[in-house]
């Protein structure tokens, strides 16, 4: 057994473990080149007689959080301890960071029903410190509804870093932004990465971020369900994959109602489950 730095010839490797998780809609391998190109951090395999059996990554984030992810177990070689032994490298290079200041924390998301992945985090003195909803919208939900891409109006959304910082619906969720997985710290570099990357937008007025990681990943800054409705359903239509994911950070009880009449997918009966862990020094 030995750990293994990928390249970018490694690429059938991630699929050949990607396919099996999720229903084969892993997002590994769309995110795999430009986890390779990064040079802070380390994205490894673990491998085993020739054969790649687990990855895991660990990232420096653009906020300084130290951000571990992706942890995938072929499904032929689970139960051997194999998301340990990656998982405890990733840590400890993680902690090399933390004490030398180059990061301010460790972190990582999981969702809720990882209940082993959860107990490995625990033991390492990862504490949850906050949660938010993902559901899911299906393609196949709005292909027969005829819905046109004509009928959305798409506009950059044009605001200064000290008015996004400063939206309420960050001072609800900790100051927090949540897309792909993550939680991002508000800060300046995350604001200009999704500035550069498009991904403030205004659906139909709808204020919006839309970051693409697979499937689109969306949050309705209005957190209303026609305004998570316009921009699930352009999204869909633009990107036509299997499944656009919606984080709410700020859930209420009519809008669970709303989000379940119009075929909204929870995972956990509409609670909280994507979770957010911070390791904690003893």
């Amino acid at each position: 057994m030995k750990f293994y730095k990928f390249y970018a010839t490694d690429y059938e490797d991630i699929v050949d473990i990607s396919k099996n998780i999720w229903d084969g809609n892993d997002y590994l391998p769309n995110v795999f080149h430009k986890w390779v190109d990064e040079k802070d951090g380390c994205f490894l395999g673990l491998v085993l007689n020739n054969k790649v059996v687990a990855v895991g990554k660990y990232t420096v984030l653009k906020d300084k959080q130290g951000w571990l992810e992706g942890l995938r177990v072929h499904c032929d070689y689970r139960g051997r301890q194999f998301a340990h032994a990656i998982s405890d490298l990733l840590f400890n290079k993680a902690r090399e960071d933390l004490r030398s200041g180059k990061i301010t924390n460790i972190a990582m998301c999981t969702h809720k029903d990882t209940t082993a992945s959860i107990k490995m985090m625990e033991a390492k003195n990862f504490k949850l410190d906050q949660s938010c909803l993902i559901v899911f919208k299906e393609y196949d939900s709005i292909k027969d509804k005829n819905l046109d891409l004509n009928d959305y109006k798409i506009e950059k959304w044009n605001i200064s870093y000290q008015e996004f910082k400063n939206l309420d619906y960050f001072k609800k969720s900790n100051n927090k932004i949540t897309y792909g997985f993550t939680f991002y710290n508000m800060c300046e570099e995350i604001y200009d990465e999704l500035v550069k990357d498009n991904c403030l937008v205004l659906i139909n007025g709808y204020r919006c971020i839309v970051k693409v990681k697979g499937s689109p990943a969306i949050t309705c800054i209005d957190n209303t369900i026609d305004g998570i409705n316009t921009a699930t359903n352009y999204c869909l239509l633009k990107h036509k994959t299997f499944e656009a994911e919606i984080y709410i950070a700020n859930v209420y009880e009519d809008l669970i109602k709303d989000l379940s009449k119009n075929e909204y997918i929870s995972l956990t009966n509409f609670e909280d489950d994507c979770l957010y862990y911070v390791y904690k020094e003893q």
